[in-house]
Parts: structure tokens; C-alpha cells; sequence
């Protein structure tokens, strides 16, 4: 198995599928829409907030809302209702976010067709109001989310399981040219993965909360959420683009589950692995596998080219190791028997197969002090622990050759 083909085909095959079951559901919830959104492509259904207004079912926020942008002109109703949000703001899909001095309200969203402009109404008064153009990452197709929206504030979840209000507003603005530069570095080492990340996604969502993880999620299919504090630079955005968009690819990969498993994917992981404690799936597993692999392939290419220096240098260093070992173990926790079918096996194998090159390459990966390490990876703590001649061997190493 060559995993670039058949994950570019499987992933293609399943974003259509995805796509079209939102076509079903689309026309099932609003027949009328579906019928101007007729001839249109995947892409249109493709959404994200598509998949969270099917997951969310007392959303404020409408079918005509989240589509109104992706409908041809001359299809285009000449008004719909648009929800206001506490803010004052009404993100519209495709054209941008209008912002009023009204809050917690329905207004009409106009479209005059020979102008090609917008008027909002509420009570049979215009209001006014500015459009904030979406933002997106140079040179993609990529929207940076600039302000919170009601729906995509349901998909936060803190560690406990609880619903989180998180900080959005502003966070994009901080970082765009950390994503910029670090998307560019996974185009310059590892371009055909690069090309799958900018196949399948959408939208990208830059947050702060205490107790939140950096996630994806198939109910906003297409969005990847990163929980960046403000001293986050380029080099944790490698690291997590890699991780959180091969989120989204998996998730399209392999939406007919069953073609990879011989037991229940969404079983309890510690029913195999009894040491395993952060209460994953089977399913949840296999992700890792996938994300850790493609992880560890960047973060490597990126350390052994030596593209950083310093601290950057440094903390990358660490991030790869702290991959590398959770690679591992997700190996270690799926090796078993009766958990794959053939298909889903070749996979296993693929990536235990690329591990273990790494193993053998870079041992001094695996002898760092990782003592104390949290979830997430946090590098202060590692830097105290492994000092940077901690890399000399290896600098060494390459300077010989």
C-alpha cells in the first residue's frame, strides 16, 4: 500500500460521500433551497456549518443563512432572515459578517441584484451596518475565523465534558503569520500532505480557554480549531496544522468505518489496552495512528533540515519526540489481533512500518526526560529537563555528513 494514493482516493471518495449527505439532509430540512442549489457542487455542501446546524438542533442561526452565499445570483431569494448574535454580528457563509448596533435578534438580510449590495431590515426599519470581508490564508482557499458565531461556539467542549465559552475574537489576527509561515513549511517538506490538507480544509479557528484541547471534529467537518496563547508561534502551528487538519482527512478517509475494522470502532480503547486512561475509542485510536505518523513525518523533515534555530529549533526538537513516543504507544495499544480487517491491517502495518524506521534512525528521540509532561505538550518544562546540547549527537551527526 502506498498510503499518499490511497488515502488521496479514499479521502476524495469520502469527502463526496459527505457531501452528499448533506445534499439529503439540505433537501429533507428546506426543500426550496435545495431546489437553487440545484447542479451545485461538493463544495457548496462541504460547509462546515453545514455539519454543526445538523448536529445543533435548535440553532438560531438558519439553512438560508449558512447557504444564501453559495446560491447563484439569479437564484438568489431577495431576502432572507439572518440571526444577529449578542455581538451584534451575523456571519453569512461565502460573504462576510455584518455588523450592526442590534444584538440577540432576527433581521432581514436584502440583496439588491442590479447593485449587487445588501440592506438589513428589522421592523420595517433599515438598519445599519458595516461587512467585515472574510479573511482568508494567503495564496488558499482557507478562511481564518475572525469573530465568534453562535454556531461554531457549540463545538467547545472543555476537558470534563462540559460546553465551553471560549476567547475568539482577535486570536486570528495574532497569529496569521504564524499559519501562513507554518502551512508553507509542511508545503516545502511534505507538499503531497499539504496538498491533502488544502483539499479538505475550510475553515481554520484560533481560540483561548484554560481547559480546552486543539481539536477537529466531524460535526464542523473541514474546521480545525487551535487553542494558541499568545507567545505560540510558527512552531507550534506546524505541529498543530499537521495534527488538527489530519483530523479532517482521516475523518473523510475513512467515513465508511466498517471497511477498516473487525470489532466495534466506537468501543472503549481500554477493552484492548487496559493501561490506556484518557477514555478514547477504538476509532479515536486509529486517528491518533494517522495524525502521529503524518506528525512525526513533517516535524522530522522540518528538525533534520535544520530550518530553525535557537529555541525554535529547541522546542520543535521537542514537540517530535513527544509525538514520536505517543506514535508508539497508539501502536502498542492497536497491535492486537481481531481489531483490523485486511484493509485496516495494511494500514496498521504502514504506519508501524514507518515507525519503526524512525525508531532506528533517531533513538535519541525516545531517551529525552519527558517527566511531568501534560497532555498537551508543554516546553518550558521539557527545556528544563533537556538542555539544548541534549541535540548535539545528532547535530553532530549531520555536520559529518
Amino acid at each position: 500500500m502506498h498510503l499518499s494514493d490511497f488515502g488521496r482516493e479514499r479521502t476524495m471518495a469520502g469527502q463526496r460521500e459527505l457531501a452528499n449527505a448533506m445534499r439529503v439532509l439540505v433537501k429533507r430540512d428546506t426543500p426550496e433551497i435545495a431546489e437553487a442549489l440545484e447542479g451545485a457542487d461538493d463544495s457548496t455542501f462541504l460547509e462546515p456549518l453545514l455539519f454543526t446546524y445538523f448536529a445543533e438542533p435548535e440553532s438560531k442561526v438558519g439553512l438560508p443563512q449558512i447557504l444564501f452565499g453559495a446560491v447563484a445570483p439569479a437564484m438568489r431569494p431577495d431576502g432572507i432572515e439572518i440571526w444577529v448574535d449578542e455581538r451584534g454580528r451575523a456571519f453569512v457563509p461565502r460573504i462576510g459578517t455584518f455588523v450592526t448596533d442590534q444584538r440577540e435578534t432576527s433581521l432581514i438580510l436584502a440583496w439588491d441584484r442590479t447593485g449587487d449590495t445588501y440592506e438589513l431590515t428589522g421592523d420595517s426599519r433599515a438598519i445599519p451596518f458595516r461587512l467585515e470581508p472574510s479573511l482568508f490564508v494567503p495564496g488558499t482557499a482557507i478562511e481564518l475565523v475572525q469573530f465568534e458565531d453562535p454556531l461554531t461556539l457549540t463545538r467547545f467542549v472543555d476537558t470534563n465534558g462540559a460546553r465551553a465559552r471560549v476567547e475568539i475574537d482577535g486570536r486570528i489576527d495574532r497569529h496569521l503569520h504564524h499559519i501562513a509561515r507554518g502551512l508553507g513549511r509542511i508545503a516545502e517538506v511534505k507538499p503531497d500532505y499539504c496538498q491533502e490538507i488544502l483539499r479538505v480544509t475550510r475553515r481554520l479557528v484560533c481560540f483561548r480557554h484554560d481547559n480546552v484541547n486543539s481539536f477537529a471534529t466531524i460535526n464542523a467537518h473541514g474546521t480545525a480549531f487551535f487553542n494558541a496563547r499568545d507567545d505560540h508561534d510558527e512552531i507550534f502551528f506546524v505541529d498543530e496544522l499537521a495534527h488538527q487538519c489530519g483530523h479532517i482527512v482521516f475523518n473523510a478517509m475513512t467515513v465508511a468505518r466498517r471497511d477498516f475494522f473487525d470489532t466495534n470502532p466506537d468501543g472503549p480503547l481500554n477493552a484492548i489496552a487496559p493501561r490506556e486512561v484518557d477514555g478514547r475509542t477504538i476509532y479515536d485510536a486509529f486517528h491518533g495512528l494517522y495524525t502521529e505518523h503524518s506528525m512525526t513525518g513533517v516535524l522530522r523533515e522540518v528538525d533534520e533540515r535544520g530550518l530553525y534555530g535557537g529555541r525554535q529549533a529547541h522546542e520543535l526538537f521537542g514537540r517530535l519526540s513527544f509525538i514520536a513516543r505517543k506514535h508508539r504507544v497508539d501502536l502498542r495499544n492497536l497491535s492486537g489481533d481481531g481489531i483490523f480487517t485486511p484493509l485496516g491491517r495494511q494500514m496498521y502495518d504502514y504506519f508501524e512500518r514507518a515507525f519503526r524506521e524512525v525508531f532506528d534512525a533517531r533513538r535519541e528521540l525516545f531517551e529525552t526526560d519527558m517527566t511531568g509532561q501534560p497532555y498537551n505538550f508543554d516546553f518550558p518544562r521539557f527545556a528544563r529537563l533537556n538542555p539544548m546540547t541534549y541535540r548535539t549527537p545528532f547535530l553532530s551527526t549531520m555536520a559529518a555528513e
